[in-house]
């Protein structure tokens, strides 16, 4: 249980930097880039604490995919980005990784 805490904090910080992060290179201001940059100091700090629960290779691979997918959704919903079939299909071929990877 304490896993999937780490996991959905590291999604929700991985998230926030990196919407941060686009929303200051649409901006150019300032504050959104200080924001981006606290969220993805605080990242490996999660991440090690992740570790304590799992092996770092399946932390960083469930991070990593279900990161994907958030941001994903993050762009086509707040910045009103274009996702392609392919990309769907990409997204689709990330969650059944993902199912896969959680099956023990």
């Amino acid at each position: 249980m304490h896993f999937f805490l780490y996991i959905l904090s590291l999604c929700a910080v991985d998230v926030a930097a990196i919407t941060l992060s686009r929303q200051w290179e649409i901006s150019k201001q300032w504050y959104w880039l200080v924001a981006s940059m606290v969220f993805f100091c605080l990242m490996p700090i999660i991440f090690a604490r992740a570790t304590m629960y799992a092996s770092s290779g399946i932390t960083n691979a469930i991070w990593v995919a279900s990161s994907s997918i958030l941001i994903t959704i993050s762009g086509y919903y707040i910045f009103k980005e274009h996702l392609s079939t392919q990309q769907i299909i990409g997204l689709g071929v990330i969650i059944i990784g993902l199912v896969i990877v959680e099956i023990k």
